[in-house]
């Protein structure tokens, strides 16, 4: 899944590149560039989160998983319906 995603940001990456350099030539659609380049910044910083959880410390333990009290999440689950 982390190879994947480092894949992907650096798709994501180039995009971001292209977009940049075709927003400084005449007769681009610099407002439609500037929703693409804002909707390709905003998946990079995902991706980025998803590669630190993944690579990172913040895996769940299996510690905290047995002390985790699976009845009171889904109830408390079950109560943020609106």
């Amino acid at each position: 899944m982390l190879s994947k995603i480092e894949a992907l940001i650096s798709v994501l990456q180039v995009a971001r590149t292209k977009v940049i350099l075709n927003m400084d030539t005449a007769g681009g659609n610099s407002a439609r560039l500037a929703r693409v380049k804002l909707q390709v910044e905003n998946t990079l910083k995902v991706c980025r989160k998803a590669r630190a959880a993944l690579s990172g410390s913040a895996a769940i333990s299996s510690e905290e998983i047995s002390n985790t009290d699976i009845d009171a999440l889904c109830s408390q689950l079950g109560g943020m319906e609106s």
